[in-house]
């Protein structure tokens, strides 16, 4: 989603070790935004809040 409200379509994302600490390795990955799969995730996100978020938010002001 950080990547659709920047309006970047590529990015590298940094994933430390579990043991960092010990071993200090690093993955370095090349991202792509999956325009389709973001589509369909902020459908999904706008619904939950129309029917789950707002109207909790309404009556709390009622």
């Amino acid at each position: 989603m950080q990547m659709h409200l920047s309006g970047l379509k590529n990015c590298y994302f940094c994933v430390a070790d579990p043991k960092f600490s010990i071993n200090e390795n690093v993955e370095i990955l090349f991202i792509s935004l999956d325009e389709h799969f973001m589509s369909s995730f902020l459908e999904s996100v706008i619904s939950f809040w129309k029917s789950r978020v707002y109207p909790i938010l309404y009556k709390s002001i009622e």
